[in-house]
């Protein structure tokens, strides 16, 4: 709101226009490079397929198509089958390298995975080079491998970090968030793919006990949320890596210092607003409260200093700058 020394995020506000200029607008990457681009790279059989139509031999090119063809048929088949059968079951029989809670997210990982390869080659078989200029198919197609890698990569930090069990809010809110997205992509491309047959098909296929996830519940909000607003295990692994300053000479590091402050006198904040409720800190300042409370013994004397102190920290956290000249 107000550009100055105090303003810690400001500034950062003028990048976003400099980066998307030089790098590319997002859409461009949603739209086109993402699935478009990546479809015939990635895919196990579809560039062998490819190489094999325009190889300069024949008959060895037609062996090697012929070859490729049948693998991508067999692979088609399976993953239709996988996908129907793990959409019945809700993901059940889908494979998890990990047991305990993390398990279920693994198998809905992999149900969507069978889902998004299933979808990818019916559109390349129907739609062949014109999926590159069906922006909205490919973009949608794109959201659902983001959102399928987000929650892989998630799973993978969580086990390389021991698999803490402070840290499982954190993975359960990003898997489902991810995959709940993932799930609202799919449905947004059954609901406009054309032909209108080949997306009532892979509906019934994808879904065909309807669409089972949900966002992250508002009480795993709250968890994650008090993880991230005290101290934390959960808040250090989130800003790990990043330049965290311990001075209160710098803004973050005031910040900083007012939280820990804060966090520590919670009870005597509780202690002093019972004082006050029982007419034993009357006043209309906080100064006032804590001289009140001290002499009705309420507090101690030590109990108001550290109160004082994080008051302080608090107000100083919240300044903003003053300028006598512009």
């Amino acid at each position: 709101v107000c550009l100055g020394p105090r303003n810690l995020v400001g500034l950062l506000h003028q990048f976003p226009p400099v980066a998307v200029t030089v790098e590319g607008a997002n859409i461009l990457t949603r739209s086109m490079i993402t699935f478009g681009q990546g479809a015939i790279r990635c895919h196990p059989y579809l560039l062998q397929e490819l190489e094999a139509a325009n190889d300069p031999d024949r008959e060895a090119g037609a062996r090697a198509f012929d070859r490729a063809v049948i693998s991508h048929i067999g692979l088609s088949v399976s993953n239709g089958v996988r996908t129907l059968l793990l959409g019945l079951t809700g993901g059940v029989l889908a494979h998890s390298p990990r047991r305990g809670a993390v398990a279920p997210l693994y198998r809905q990982v992999a149900r969507f995975s069978a889902a998004f390869a299933l979808t990818a080659d019916l559109l390349l078989l129907t739609l062949r080079g014109e999926l590159k200029r069906r922006e909205r198919v490919s973009a949608r197609m794109a959201d659902v491998l983001s959102q399928l890698y987000i929650a892989s990569m998630v799973l993978k930090d969580y086990d390389d970090a021991g698999a803490p069990a402070n840290e499982l809010p954190l993975v359960r809110w990003a898997c489902e968030d991810a995959l709940h997205t993932a799930q609202q992509a799919f449905d947004e491309l059954f609901d406009n793919m054309q032909p209108r047959w080949l997306a009532l098909l892979l509906r019934v296929v994808v879904f065909p006990l309807g669409r089972s996830r949900r966002r992250p519940s508002d009480a795993l909000d709250h968890v994650l949320a008090q993880g991230i607003l005290t101290p934390s295990s959960i808040r250090d692994r989130l800003t790990a890596g990043m330049y965290v300053p311990r001075s209160t000479r710098e803004h973050l590091g005031r910040l900083e210092h007012a939280l820990e402050q804060l966090c520590q006198t919670e009870s005597l904040r509780r202690k002093l607003a019972d004082a006050v409720r029982m007419d034993l800190a009357p006043g209309r300042t906080l100064d006032e409260q804590l001289v009140a409370a001290v002499a009705s013994r309420a507090l101690t004397d030590d109990e108001a200093t550290k109160l004082r102190e994080a008051d302080h920290a608090r107000r100083d956290a919240l300044a903003v700058d003053d300028f006598e000249r512009l």
